[in-house]
């Protein structure tokens, strides 16, 4: 007989914590102070962020960097840099965080959702082709989790049809596609420093680009339209105050350093779930990377066996899972186009269309793309980044608990 789940007032299979985030120590606290004393603590004045800049560049093998003050931000100005506007449209995947659509939105574009791949739960090319129009200007490919969207297609269907692609590398840092540094196979990448992130200032974001001209703009966009041989006062793009502080710029110093390390083990951690989760009943692995490309791990996807699983709801497992100690997620609930928000119709502060949009928007209430469905309603269930930092002793107590929910699956009927 299966043990008495935690959820129905069994034991738990552990009480130990995870990882907390951030990690940090005195390397961040420094360059806080650093920082304090220098009494430079905006980007115009100092040294940090600009630093930062060159560094995350050298990174993924960029000639540019724009610091921006989060991931969202860097995605609207990418796109409004590469010239993205009324009328265009923009397609990307549908499991994606909503930021991805709204900063199509933003530039006055109409976003054009596809389904995903469910070996890989990154954009779907060929879904790509079938809903190219006239007024397709873009591709936003999201390689969500960290893991790289299968590129080479993408790129070509660009060169074939005169597109821009604006990758969102928000959870990819370093990630490499095929042995190339992903967020720099497009026209330009986006990445997130947000709280969450595997490197983190607690929010803030960068634009990496080959592009002089994007890069130019961008720069100018996030900074209020000033130009960098302009006078301060002077302002030639419609832009904002999007800058990091100096603060900030400290801290991802810091947090850079730690990140190869962390890096490989959220890596190694990776590795030895996949091998567990085979030998499970009840649970599918992701498939595998294409061979010569590295994922960030910033998320650890499974699926759920549905089939196994006798109509036990995914919310219910999940629940199960976490009593017994394991800090797992759901994932999505909704694919994007079904979020209110686009349902709705409220692209305005008080609900109705404030934005205005030279192409009409589709009834979003119609779509419905079914690996997308099924990863939200059935499938998916997640590990954050901070769980894969856990000893290996932690990590079996994962596959203790997922093997032990799935023979007590009676229990949650």
């Amino acid at each position: 007989m299966a043990d008495i789940l935690a959820v129905k007032g069994g034991p738990a299979v552990t009480q130990d914590p995870f990882p907390s985030w951030p990690i940090y120590g005195e390397e961040e606290k420094e360059g806080l102070l650093r920082v304090l004393n220098s009494g430079k603590w905006g980007l115009t004045i100092g040294n940090e962020v600009r630093g930062f800049e060159r560094r995350f560049s050298v990174l993924h093998s960029a000639q540019h960097g724009i610091a921006t003050t989060n991931g969202t931000t860097a995605l609207s100005i990418a796109l409004r840099s590469a010239g993205i506007g009324p009328g265009d449209e923009v397609i990307l995947p549908s499991y994606t965080f909503i930021a991805s659509a709204t900063a199509v939105l933003d530039a006055l574009a109409k976003p054009v959702f596809v389904d995903i791949e469910p070996e890989s739960y990154n954009i779907n090319p060929d879904g790509v082709r079938q809903v190219l129009s006239s007024r397709t200007k873009a591709i936003l490919p999201v390689h969500f989790g960290g893991r790289p969207a299968d590129m080479d297609p993408l790129l070509a269907l660009a060169r074939e049809r005169d597109l821009w692609i604006i990758e969102d590398a928000c959870q990819a840092w370093s990630a490499t596609y095929r042995g190339r540094p992903v967020g720099t196979l497009g026209n330009a990448g986006c990445f997130s420093f947000q709280s969450s992130k595997n490197i983190s200032c607690g929010e803030g974001g960068m634009i990496l680009t080959n592009d002089f001209e994007i890069a130019t703009k961008a720069r100018s966009i996030s900074n209020c339209g000033r130009r960098e041989d302009g006078i301060w006062y002077e302002h030639y793009e419609y832009g904002g105050n999007s800058r990091l502080t100096e603060f900030q710029g400290a801290l991802l110093h810091a947090q850079l350093d730690r990140y190869p390390s962390q890096h490989e083990q959220r890596e190694n951690a990776a590795r030895y779930l996949n091998r567990g989760i085979q030998d499970l009943d009840g649970y599918i692995n992701l498939g595998p990377l294409e061979e010569g490309s590295r994922s960030s791990w910033h998320i650890f996807i499974f699926r759920l066996e549905t089939d196994a699983w006798g109509g036990v709801p995914k919310e219910k497992i999940a629940e199960a899972v976490r009593a017994e100690g394991i800090p797992v997620s759901a994932g999505y609930s909704l694919p994007v186009y079904g979020q209110p928000m686009f349902t709705e119709g409220n692209f305005g502060a008080r609900g109705g269309p404030t934005l205005t949009f030279e192409s009409e928007l589709p009834d979003f209430r119609r779509f419905s793309l079914p690996n997308v469905e099924k990863a939200c309603k059935e499938e998916a269930l997640w590990l954050t980044q901070s769980t894969l930092l856990a000893p290996e002793e932690m990590l079996r107590k994962v596959l203790d608990a997922l093997e032990k929910v799935f023979r007590g699956r009676d229990q949650l009927g």
